[in-house]
């Protein structure tokens, strides 16, 4: 497992041009633009998913000179009654378990070889 000390060392690209969401949340936020914007740092809004089971959200990146290293998601801060039971990047064979109404911060980051494989894109699923 990558050390979670990797995102310290990286840079935040939710908001980058190189960076395009697709998938069950960036199309109920209306578009990738405006998942960029509810993700962004610089505010307090959020994705929620639209079904009750959970979603996925597909990250590509369009910059070839740049890896995606992997993905830090904060859960339950706008609605702790739908906090997902586990997040996962898909193709990593590793999830993380979340506890029931719980309000943190979850790392998932990306061994070297799983950075080479899915440095284009790759799919959270909570």
């Amino acid at each position: 497992r990558p050390p979670a000390t990797v995102f310290e060392a990286t840079l935040c690209t939710t908001t980058s041009d190189d960076v395009v969401f697709a998938g069950e949340a960036a199309a109920a936020a209306g578009s990738s633009e405006a998942a960029k914007q509810r993700l962004s740092p610089s505010t307090d809004d959020s994705l929620a998913s639209p079904r009750a089971d959970g979603f996925s959200i597909a990250v590509h990146n369009l910059n070839p000179a740049t890896a995606l290293v992997g993905v830090r998601i904060q859960v339950g801060l706008a609605q702790p009654s739908r906090v997902p039971a586990t997040a996962r990047i898909a193709g990593t064979g590793r999830e993380e378990r979340i506890g029931e109404g719980a309000c943190r911060w979850i790392d998932l980051p990306l061994t070297a070889a799983e950075a080479v494989r899915l440095h284009r894109c790759l799919t959270v699923e909570l």
